[in-house]
């Protein structure tokens, strides 16, 4: 078997490793591993890896898309493409040692996570950390690495990159909130059903217990990470006031905490769309082109187009003609979609009347079946370029 296999999505290439996938796969179905924690002597390591602060205002192309396993050296030069970053390795030495004395004081290592408070609504208490830790070990690191940091060993050669938690964005919420967090339902979801389209297996057969204590993890990883950006920001910027690191963190880690709790709070409700005809779907697709959705999805996704997203990274815009849709195919996903946006991947969210947004929907779903289009939408979209 090729040690490496090359496989097409969004018009953009992406790469991994057979093995890797294959590993994923397997603990995906369930296989009994050994969920061993980490070695007692293994630190969550300070960031090093440049920090956004400001992503590109241009459209990017295919041709600035980074070259495989170079994401680093690519966010570096992201100035070059307009963007604006700070560089970890300015911190000075004492400020390194605080900082790395404090997050590992508050949130422990990989093989005993802990939180600052416990919080049973989200699991980050001692006990389900330890499992879920254990657990991500032996199912996760490959690809996003120990500290969620996107950075494991296949994590660089994938496209596309697997989620850096440390943001605190996530593309996927079912939440009332529109922070970026997602609800924890939201996790659990995407653990056991994967992200069509990605290198994102899904761990279906793993009991419930074991998906939580995962996504509890997860959230404790990025809760960690997002911290850690925000007092990096800090010490990093001309205007910032880290006079007082501690306090500092403390306000910091508050409004993540807050955030995370306030997502968790409601869900939206289902959404069920009106009877899907020709009419419904004439009326969606004049909605598609007049709202302006056709400006960045071009020829319907037939044609190959980017949006930096809040990573700095080029992010293939959907092709609407093909019925994979890594957030969701029903109705009541697509219209969660359209109504919140993907704000981490720069999509704008559209406040519709529900009978628009049915209508929407329904052209949407008819959309990759160019057979169910009544024949002058039919040819508007065969026609498109």
């Amino acid at each position: 078997m090729n040690a490496s296999r090359q496989q097409s999505y969004g018009g953009a290439r992406f790469r991994y490793f057979g093995f890797s996938l294959a590993a994923c796969v397997l603990a995906g179905a369930g296989c009994n591993q050994k969920l061993e924690p980490y070695d007692p002597q293994l630190k969550y390591e300070l960031r090093t890896d440049p920090v956004i602060s400001a992503i590109p205002a241009n459209t990017p192309t295919k041709d600035d898309l980074p070259r495989h396993g170079k994401i680093d050296e690519y966010l570096r030069d992201l100035p070059k493409l307009g963007g604006k970053v700070l560089d970890p390795k300015a911190l000075t030495d004492p400020q390194r040692a605080t900082l790395q004395q404090l997050l590992e004081d508050r949130f422990g290592t990989p093989s005993a996570p802990k939180n600052p408070t416990v919080e049973p609504d989200l699991g980050l208490d001692a006990a389900t950390l330890a499992k879920g830790s254990a657990s991500y070990r032996v199912r996760c690191t490959q690809c996003h690495g120990i500290s969620g940091d996107a950075r494991g060993p296949t994590g660089p050669w994938i496209f596309p990159y697997p989620r850096d938690f440390r943001t605190g964005q996530f593309k996927r919420s079912t939440s009332t909130v529109s922070n970026g967090k997602p609800g924890f339902d939201d996790l659990v979801h995407n653990l056991r059903a994967g992200v069509p389209g990605t290198s994102m297996p899904m761990f279906d057969l793993l009991p419930p217990e074991d998906l939580n204590a995962l996504a509890s993890y997860v959230i404790h990883l990025s809760i960690r990470g997002e911290v850690e950006l925000r007092l990096m920001r800090e010490l990093l910027s001309e205007d910032g006031n880290a006079e007082d690191v501690t306090k500092v963190f403390d306000v910091q880690y508050t409004r993540v905490l807050r955030e995370w709790k306030s997502a968790r709070a409601g869900r939206l409700p289902e959404f069920v769309p009106g009877e899907s005809n020709g009419d419904s779907i004439r009326r969606g697709h004049a909605l598609f082109t007049s709202a302006g959705c056709i400006a960045c999805h071009a020829g319907y996704g037939n044609t190959e187009s980017f949006r930096f997203d809040i990573w700095g990274f080029p992010n293939a815009v959907t092709n609407l003609r093909q019925p994979e849709r890594k957030w969701g195919g029903e109705p009541h996903e697509l219209a969660r979609t359209i109504r919140q946006g993907i704000p981490p991947a720069n999509m704008p969210a559209a406040a519709l009347k529900d009978r628009d947004l049915g209508d929407l929907v329904n052209f949407l779903r008819a959309l990759p079946h160019q057979a169910q289009l009544p024949e002058d939408v039919r040819s508007s979209v065969e026609g498109a370029r």
